[in-house]
């Protein structure tokens, strides 16, 4: 049954300088009891310490929320880069293994690099494809082809927006962050 107070944000975790109190159990609430904790260093953090703990799930499952969250330094130089070939299946926190995503994508996932790749061409007119392909030198090429143009152009001379936008779509669809 709700009270009045469901839903009201309370403090389960309330420490400072290494030092604190936590409320463990499943189903917190206000008027449970509070045990005393001290870390062994105050540079530590306590979610992060006593989220791993199986008698603290709330802690830990704020420590699980935390870590997955992904914290992007995306910049237009970074995705421009030519990595050695091979697939990855995530996208850096700075873009720069981009290439290495399409060609996981191309190869795993089709569909999901496909509708990327539709979400990008409604951004950029005239978008017909976005390639990584392999060099001889064992690197990949990210290659943009403009309808335009008769040839695909080098990731290196497509616009900071054109690549910025590429890499935060392929983000948004990472299908492995979806819960």
């Amino acid at each position: 049954m709700a009270t009045e107070a469901s839903g009201k944000p309370f403090r389960f975790l309330d420490f400072s300088e290494g030092k604190g109190r936590v409320v463990s159990g499943e189903v917190p609430d206000e008027e449970d009891r509070r045990e005393d904790e001290q870390l062994d260093s105050s540079e530590r953090i306590a979610v992060n310490t006593l989220g791993q703990l199986a008698k603290n799930p709330r802690v830990s499952a704020l420590r699980r929320f935390i870590t997955g969250w992904y914290l992007s330094y995306l910049t237009a130089d970074n995705t421009r880069t030519t990595p050695e070939a091979g697939p990855q299946e995530r996208l850096s926190a700075t873009g720069d293994n981009l290439p290495n995503v399409i060609q996981y994508l191309k190869e795993q996932h089709p569909d999901w690099l496909k509708n990327i790749l539709t979400s990008l061409s409604r951004r950029v007119p005239k978008l017909e494809r976005v390639d990584a392909d392999l060099m001889a030198d064992g690197r990949l090429l990210l290659q943009i082809k403009d309808a335009p143009f008769d040839r695909p152009i080098l990731a290196k001379f497509a616009s900071d927006g054109t690549l910025k936008m590429l890499a935060y779509l392929t983000i948004l669809y990472d299908q492995s962050r979806r819960n």
